[in-house]
């Protein structure tokens, strides 16, 4: 009788390590780790890097918990992401070990306020257990049950097996660094298809394939709540999951933040979470409470911390705030209203125009807040000499014979109309000497797109237009190149032409770094003037935030 109850004892807690180890170790905070379900998720959502741990203790009823411990990095640079994944757990009485690490990399795109992203894991899966910590049937005697002191006649190949992983999956999201109230999203991946094989004894076992998809939602309700519906679905092999909720988060100052959920993982545990931000780092708890018929007693718990910090201000985004600080006017409505209100002296507006003349620069004359008091005729933004109410280029320094307009060759046609901008030509001609030549000698060839104030150079663009560029110009010296550069209509009208400007420049400095005279580029920024698509939507002005290359021959 005994040795049949330690058989059965034998036999149940087997079966418990083969479940737990047949499949993927899972968590109930599956959104506080994403890389592990799908490596799209690298650096999604992430402002400089994230780093989470995470613990597991499931069915410690059952005499051998199963504990399982997580670490997870990523981070995003500019459209990539990169992460780094490491998971441990182990279970049952024969101390059987699954570790699993893995590399991540991922590279999202945007269509207007759509993303989708798109990323790999690569890494290995090792596996272990001590067959000294085992029991089997030939240690059992008849009469006087399990005797440790009789060596067992089984033969294992190996005790630890280690098997390369790779994994891949895709994400879309929407919404995502905008002003909607809802963000939804949606993905899938596909874990371990290489199919690693893994023996422990003459026979061939694989690791089988996980599919996961997930879907939901970030909806705002106002400055301070959000909620945050989602589900996830998992098959592996003879194991199916689904986990559903909703996760409500309150707001406060200086980044932190207080979070509860609720959640239902199908025919197994309804699970309660909580947790608390606190500048750059967040803390959460979970419990699940067993409803399965299949198991009974305690739950599983886990608890997680994760590190968040501010991104740091990079050089590029100090240069920007200067740039807008210039094209600001020196005095803000609000500070003329005040001055106005401090006075209060009908002779302090000379001119009457709304401006005290302790900051009008036009004390005597009518004018603009915006133009420091001063009426638009007057002012020559540019700088050439020529003021903004006969000068048609007022933000580009230019000559009186192109009323303002810049005429690189002195040929009378400014080079936003010249084909031919660095030889002098004739205006019937587009600016080219040659009349035969004049329709092909300006051709379109690629265009360059920004993030919204960006002058900076996306990575696979660099790689898919511009270095081929680079290389036609270096074999063909007779070439030569126009970039004009455009915005789209957000914002200050002359801000907007310096940000054209400085994008056609930035295209241009990347040719000049890569051995391209700087006297065969030419180029011109149009401001919010040239849109390509309407600015009344995200993707209109996603594609009129560019630079335009043109190759220019001269004949």
């Amino acid at each position: 009788m005994r040795k049949i109850t330690e058989k059965v004892l034998f036999i149940c807690l087997t079966m418990v390590v083969a479940v737990a180890n047949a499949q993927d170790p899972h968590f109930s905070q599956y959104f506080n780790l994403p890389v592990n379900y799908n490596p799209a998720w690298a650096g999604q959502g992430v402002e400089n890097i994230r780093l989470t741990g995470i613990y597991r203790n499931q069915w410690p009823s059952l005499g051998n918990s199963i504990n399982t411990q997580g670490v997870q990095f990523d981070k995003q640079v500019s459209r990539v992401g990169l992460g780094f994944l490491i998971l441990k757990n182990s279970a049952g009485p024969a101390s059987l070990k699954r570790l699993q690490l893995g590399g991540t990399v991922s590279y999202r795109i945007k269509f207007g306020v759509h993303q989708i992203a798109t990323g790999i894991n690569v890494g290995f899966i090792q596996k272990s257990f001590d067959p000294s910590k085992m029991t089997f049937d030939d240690q059992y005697q008849e009469d006087l049950g399990y005797t440790g002191d009789v060596p067992t006649n089984e033969v294992f190949s190996f005790t630890h097996v280690t098997r390369p992983d790779l994994g891949g999956g895709f994400l879309w999201t929407m919404g995502e660094g905008g002003n909607s109230k809802w963000k939804p999203f949606a993905g899938a991946s596909l874990m371990h298809i290489n199919k690693a094989k893994e023996v422990f004894i003459e026979e061939e076992n694989t690791t089988p394939i996980k599919t996961v998809f997930q879907a939901g939602t970030k909806v705002i309700m106002n400055e301070k709540v959000e909620l945050k519906p989602s589900i996830m679905m998992q098959h592996q092999q003879f194991s199916d999951e689904l986990i559903a909720g909703c996760m409500a988060t309150l707001n406060f100052e200086h980044r932190n933040k207080v979070e509860a959920g609720v959640y239902i993982r199908k025919n197994e545990s309804a699970i309660i979470y909580g947790g608390y931000q606190w500048n750059s780092l967040m803390v959460g708890a979970s419990y699940d409470m067993n409803i399965s018929k299949s198991v009974s007693g305690p739950g599983a718990f886990e608890i997680s911390l994760t590190y968040i910090p501010v991104a740091k201000e990079k050089a590029k985004d100090k240069k920007k705030k200067e740039r807008i600080a210039t094209a600001k006017p020196e005095h803000t409505k609000k500070e003329i209203k005040q001055t106005v209100a401090e006075e209060k002296l009908a002779d302090a507006d000379q001119d009457k125009d709304g401006i005290i003349d302790k900051i009008d620069q036009c004390p005597d004359e009518a004018g603009l807040m915006s133009n420091h008091g001063c009426p638009l005729s007057d002012i020559d933004a540019d700088g050439d000499g020529i003021p903004n109410k006969i000068d048609e280029c007022p933000y580009i320094k230019g000559a009186v014979a192109t009323k303002g307009c810049p005429d690189l060759d002195n040929d009378g046609v400014i080079d936003s109309k010249d084909h031919c901008p660095t030889v002098k030509g004739m205006a019937a001609n587009n600016g080219c000497p040659d009349k035969n030549s004049r329709e092909k000698a300006q051709e379109k060839t690629g265009s360059i797109y920004f993030e919204i104030n960006e002058t900076s150079l996306n990575g696979i663009e660099i790689i898919n237009i511009l270095e081929p560029f680079a290389d036609r110009l270096s074999s063909d010296t007779t070439l030569q190149l126009k970039i004009t550069g455009h915005t789209d209509a957000e914002g200050d009208e002359k801000y907007n032409m310096i940000l054209s400007q400085n994008r056609a420049d930035a295209v241009k400095e990347y040719f000049v770094n890569h051995g391209v005279t700087e006297t065969r580029i030419v180029t011109v920024g149009y401001g919010e003037s040239s849109p390509i698509n309407s600015n009344e939507t995200e993707e209109g002005r996603t594609h009129n935030r560019r630079a335009e290359i043109y190759i220019i021959r001269n004949h």
